[in-house]
This record gives C-alpha cells, structure tokens and sequence, in this order.
C-alpha cells in the first residue's frame, strides 16, 4: 500500500498534471493553489530500490532530497527500538557525510478533514548543510526526540506539503535575490 503513496508523492513533486488536478480538486483553494506552484519549479523524482531508509529521491537546481515516506491511520509514529529508528540514524550519518537534508514524508491514510493536505513533511536535525539546503533546513519541522532520544513523527507537527512546496517557491526567489 506504501508504494501507491510513493507514487502519490512522486507524481506531486514531479508536477504530474493529472495527478495535481485530481489532488487539487478536493483541497481548499490555498492548498490546491499551494500544490499548483510545483509546476513552476518540479522536482526530477526517481523510486529508490529496496528499503535502506530513503523511497524517494528528488532532485532539482538548488538541492536533492532523500525521501522517506511514511503511512499510517495515526497521529504519531514513535520510531523508539524498531527498524525506523535504525534506518533515521544511517539516513542522518548519510546526509550529513554528503551534504544534502533529509526528508520524512508523512501521509495520513485518514485526515481529519477530507479537504486537508493529507502530507506533513519533516527534516532531521543535523549538521554539514551548505548553501540553500542549510536556509532551507531551518524553515522544516524537525522530528521530535523522546527523553531516551527516540525520534518520534507527529503528523500535525509537520508542514503540509503544499505549504512545503510554496515555502520553497518562495525561497528560491529570495535566495536568488
């Protein structure tokens, strides 16, 4: 079921037009105009093989990002002594030895509200970032740590998708001022 979310997600970042109009349809008018700014500047989308932490890779001019997508019909997914917290650990040691930020993809099977972003996004936090990733960095949510440092994922903590997409129109125009 993840790999139709996958390529929800694929279809998104890559300006897929149907796929947008489709999406759009149901969202309210700030999201669906949100969502429709990706095709000014979308992203090439590739499907990693195999599960080593990262789904997706997207790629544009001003950076790559190593995707995770995550789905569940709950709030809040605690990574705490599983396979996710492992996978978060090589995922931010990768990231930080090449340079490039990290990406959760949290899609919620069931929003409260139909007409919400369904997609909250977040980063890790982490050191070695140049450039428009490091401005960028520091404008996501970050995953939560618990006390015993496990990371947690809650779905209203993150930045709906189509604000992560206009926050990143935006940026790339005051970057390139």
């Amino acid at each position: 079921m993840s790999t139709y979310y996958e390529r929800e997600l694929k279809g998104i970042l890559s300006a897929d037009k149907q796929l947008l109009q489709r999406i759009t349809k149901a969202r309210d008018l700030i999201t669906a105009t949100n969502y429709q700014k990706i095709e000014k500047n979308p992203f090439m989308v590739i499907r990693a093989a195999g599960s080593f932490g990262v789904d997706l890779i997207a790629i544009s001019s001003e950076m790559a990002l190593p995707i995770e997508v995550k789905t569940s019909v709950y709030k809040v997914l605690r990574f705490g002594g599983t396979r996710m917290e492992e996978q978060a650990e090589e995922m931010v040691r990768s990231c930080e030895r090449c340079g490039v930020m990290p990406i959760y993809a949290y899609r919620l099977k069931k929003p409260p509200k139909i007409k919400m972003d369904p997609w909250s996004i977040f980063t890790i936090e982490m050191e070695g970032l140049k450039g428009f990733q490091r401005f960028f960095h520091q404008k996501i949510p970050k995953l939560r740590t618990t006390a015993q440092g496990n990371y947690v994922m809650e779905w209203e903590e993150g930045i709906p998708l189509s604000e992560f997409i206009f926050k990143r129109f935006e940026l790339i125009t005051e970057w390139e001022k």
